[in-house]
Formats: structure tokens, sequence, C-alpha cells
């Protein structure tokens, strides 16, 4: 192995701890802002989901990296996209639909499947958040142009 990669590594590593470590500390700070206020904290809820997404992002980091390197046109999995991205950032927006509920029959049917899930344990908001952003960057990749004799 290149010591470039083990420094490639090591940055990721850090980076993502990083992340998990400011994560943290944005919960921590929700809790307080909780008890002191008795409000949901609805911005600290979409700080510690970007900081989510980001960790997904940097998982992907090294994939886009080398999609970057190649030469040819930029294209994107639109079948990544419906079938994987969009229904990760569904369910990565739970919070929201939770804390925002509203007596109207399209956004009970809408947000009918968050509420199955949530109903039992919210970590899938985590695995979806994380997911999402992983899955965001890996759809775009580089089509190289053949040339025909």
């Amino acid at each position: 192995m290149k010591n470039k990669d083990w420094k490639k590594y090591l940055f990721y590593i850090l980076l993502i701890f990083g992340l998990l470590y400011l994560d943290s500390y944005i919960l921590r700070q929700r809790a307080i802002y909780q008890k002191e206020t008795f409000d949901v904290g609805l911005t600290y809820i979409v700080m510690s989901m970007i900081v989510k997404i980001g960790v997904g992002t940097v998982l992907g980091l090294d994939y886009i990296v080398g999609e970057i390197k190649k030469s040819g046109s930029w294209k994107i999995n639109l079948s990544k996209i419906f079938l994987m991205v969009v229904p990760t950032l569904y369910f990565s927006m739970s919070f929201f639909a939770m804390y925002r509920f509203i007596e109207n029959p399209i956004y009970k049917i809408l947000t009918y499947p968050m509420f199955i899930f949530f109903k039992n344990d919210s970590s899938f908001i985590i695995a979806s958040q994380l997911m999402f952003g992983y899955l965001f960057v890996t759809s775009f990749y580089k089509q190289s142009k053949e040339v025909k004799s």
C-alpha cells in the first residue's frame, strides 16, 4: 500500500470521527435547549441531519474522487436516484414530519410509512441519513467517450 493511501484514509477516518463528535455536540446542545425552552429545536435537528449526511458523503468520497480523475462526461444513475436516494431522503426527514404534524388526510397518507418505522425505533432515521449521503455521492459517474473506427 502506498504512503499516499495511508494519509488519505487517515484523513477520511479523522474527518468521520470529527463529524460524529460534532453531531454529539449538537445533540447535547439540543437537549439543553429542550430543557430550557420545552421546544423541539428543529434547527438542531437540521444541523444534526446535515452532519450525518456529511458522514455518508465522506464514506463515498473515495469513489467520487476516483470518478473525478476519469475522463468523459458526467452521468447520473437515475434508477439509483429514484429507487434508493429518494426513499432514503424521505426517511431522513422523518423527524420533521413527526414534529410538524398537520391535520390533513394527504399529509397523513404521505407520512404513514414514517410513523410505522418511527413507532419502533428512530435509529432507522440515522441509518437513512448516512445512506442518503453515500448513495447520493455514488449516483454520479463518468462515462468515457468511445472512439468508433
